[in-house]
């Protein structure tokens, strides 16, 4: 299958292209929520039919300590969203080797010497593999990315099927990868090739540079114009195997702002993801067992676990 994911001015979503070119986002985070309800007299404390005062002052303590570890865990947690194939609901992902220890190729791009200024060429050129350096500096990954060299630009160099991965801006209006997909509207795009499976076999990340003004200094914080390795960076994501994410302030969030705004750099949310999906299997642990006290469980024991 073929997907494309782009970014509307805002971004366009990422395009795969499989049947459902464009599609909506298929598998939203689901935010849960548990309701509790209790009766209260006017005071506003909860009421317990028992005569026991410190029993009624350990219950409102218990209660007490359960919802301040929900704050706690909540304000901690990370989500990420991830794009499938549409028919076969497979995670997109680059293949990694189930070994011990866990390996990864290093994934080959190419950058295209047509850039969208030709007085900062070299600064343009130099925004796209930082961004892939902030991705690949995410401890405790297989990420790797790899340079493969500068291509000449040509008319429709765009293919994510040709195993060639590259990263360029377009600067003339027009139809692009075969006339089958436009960059109106969008500030980048991401297309892919892979498998049914969801093993990625290729991907282009393309730039409008023809309705888009771009800039690459990040002290010229309020520059009207786009800063590009923000929407490199979540062009990044698409070609990792992200769809877009409802957060806000997420990196992966569908839609950008000029300057260097909030959603630059990679995030909680990424990291996890990079973690979950390309992690080296090591530095992990798991726990598990059961709470007791004298011999008995523990109704609604909350278990933590920090680093040493």
């Amino acid at each position: 299958g073929v997907q494309t994911c782009a970014l509307p001015i805002c971004y366009a979503r990422a395009k795969h292209f499989t049947p459902a070119l464009n599609a909506e986002l298929r598998h939203p985070i689901q935010q849960g929520s548990a309701d509790a309800e209790a009766s209260g007299d006017s005071g506003g404390d909860l009421k317990f039919e028992t005569s026991d005062f410190a029993t009624r002052r350990a219950i409102k303590f218990f209660c007490a300590a359960i919802f301040c570890a929900m704050l706690f865990w909540t304000a901690r947690c990370s989500a990420f969203v991830l794009s499938v194939d549409a028919d076969t609901g497979a995670p997109l992902h680059w293949p990694v080797e189930e070994s011990v220890p866990r390996r990864m190729e290093p994934i080959r791009f190419f950058l295209v010497d047509e850039t969208w200024s030709a007085t900062n060429r070299v600064a343009e050129l130099n925004a796209i593999r930082a961004a892939f350096g902030q991705w690949q500096s995410i401890p405790g990954t297989l990420l790797r990315f790899e340079e493969g060299g500068v291509l000449h630009a040509q008319p429709d160099i765009v293919d994510p099927a040709d195993g060639t991965n590259i990263v360029r801006w377009i600067n003339t209006r027009g139809l692009i990868n075969g006339g089958t997909v436009s960059l109106a509207g969008i500030l980048g795009l991401t297309l892919t090739s892979y498998r049914a499976d969801g093993t990625m076999l290729g991907a282009d990340i393309v730039l409008n540079g023809t309705e888009i003004e771009w800039f690459t200094d990040f002290n010229d914080r309020n520059n009207p114009a786009f800063f590009a390795e923000t929407t490199l960076l979540h062009e990044i994501g698409h070609l990792l195997g992200l769809d877009h994410s409802p957060a806000g302030a997420s990196l992966m969030h569908p839609r950008g702002g000029t300057g260097v705004d909030a959603r630059f750099g990679i995030g909680a949310d990424e990291i996890a993801f990079a973690r979950a999906n390309y992690g080296t299997g090591t530095g992990f642990a798991h726990l598990a067992g059961k709470v007791t006290m004298r011999g008995a469980g523990v109704f609604g024991a909350a278990v933590s676990v920090e680093d040493s």
